[in-house]
């Protein structure tokens, strides 16, 4: 039966090959692919994040810093600029405000003061002001509260050892941050379904790139659909029937269509998960996301053949074949905005090939 299987499959293969018209369609869908999965991957940190002008009019070590800090953010966008350039940008729309680091930042910082630090300009009406402020606040926190650290323990009385000074201060501080008893932070607490605290946020772009690998769900679905119509014109030219009688079981014939199909399919599945690594430079993600979109792969690959088996004819199969997609394409869609703009579903509806699909799209991205 294997070797029947194989058989079945190098026959499947050797039609696909010779047939130039498809293997170029096939060819240039890769490429196309290749270009719009890079693409859309590469966007999606810019679409997450916030666009914003940065100027720095201090340009000391605080503010420099401060600076790195802010353009390391993934929730920010940044552009750096004069005054004038960035507020041509503003008004093209081209970014949503302008955030000035006012001279005298670090001496203000190491005051310990916290007000009138940091200027930011916008549009009228527009409140993303008050989300840039507050993230920018985080930023500085750690620096103001160092200060203030340093003036609480100034004030200390004398010791067995002599006090530290402010510069021997802040190196012992900062000697202590990545140590197993440093636990000070200024972050968010994620928590998991079950209850339990994740260890790592979660990223902003996380719901642009679940858009990208629904698009790529759609298209792993429409080349099934595609391959598998082979089945249905074997069926109709005869061809199954005349292997039947030369001893092709039917289980050798159904393995051997959809391992030529899923090898197929592996390719764009290559594809896809080189894009998404390389994209988010997580070059250790690149094997899972693969073995995630090919087990999905197969799996819509075996809905088409059970399709394509039992469709009457091919305009049949494609019309089938057609609702099929559309249908599971708007519930993977569906599902990624569930409980955000869409009401809860019932638990059936995460077991559909696309829903499930993204749920482990999505852990793999976290």
């Amino acid at each position: 039966m294997i070797k029947k299987a194989f058989v079945q499959m190098g026959f499947y293969l050797r039609l696909f090959l010779t047939d130039r018209a498809t293997l170029l369609i096939f060819c240039i869908s890769v490429f196309l692919f290749l270009f719009c999965m890079a693409n859309l991957n590469r966007g999606a940190d810019e679409m997450a994040a916030i666009p914003l002008g940065l100027i720095d009019q201090d340009k000391t070590e605080k503010s420099e810093e401060l600076v790195r800090r802010l353009k390391s953010l993934e929730s920010f966008l940044v552009k750096s600029g004069t005054y004038g350039e960035l507020v041509t940008l503003l008004e093209g729309g081209e970014i949503r405000c302008i955030l000035e680091i006012k001279e005298g930042y670090q001496n203000a910082v190491s005051a310990g003061k916290y007000r009138e630090l940091i200027c930011v300009y916008h549009e009228e009406g527009d409140n993303v002001a008050t989300l840039v402020t507050d993230i920018a606040a985080g930023e500085m926190m750690y620096d103001i509260c160092q200060a203030h650290a340093y003036f609480a323990y100034e004030k200390l009385p004398e010791g067995e050892k002599e006090k530290f000074s402010r510069e021997e201060y802040e190196t012992y501080a900062a000697s202590l941050i990545g140590g197993e008893d440093f636990d000070f932070a200024f972050d968010f607490r994620f928590v998991e379904e079950g209850g339990g605290e994740r260890r790592e946020g979660l990223k902003s772009s996380l719901f642009y790139r679940q858009i990208v690998a629904a698009m790529a769900a759609m298209l792993f679905s429409l080349f099934a659909m595609s391959a598998m119509a082979v089945v249905c014109q074997q069926k109709e030219s005869g061809i199954t029937k005349r292997a039947f009688l030369l001893g092709m079981g039917r289980g050798s014939e159904a393995v051997g269509n959809l391992l030529a199909c899923t090898l197929l399919s592996m390719v764009l599945a290559a594809v896809f998960a080189i894009c998404v690594g390389a994209g988010m430079g997580e070059w250790k993600k690149i094997f899972p996301i693969f073995w995630t979109s090919a087990v999905f792969s197969v799996m819509m690959s075996l809905i088409y053949y059970l399709l394509a088996k039992a469709a009457g004819g091919l305009f049949l199969y494609q019309i089938a074949g057609t609702l099929v997609l559309a249908v599971l394409g708007i519930c993977g869609f569906c599902s990624i905005v569930e409980g955000v703009l869409l009401p809860d579903f019932p638990k059936w509806f995460h077991l559909l090939p696309n829903c499930a699909y993204l749920r482990g799209i999505v852990k793999i991205l976290k």
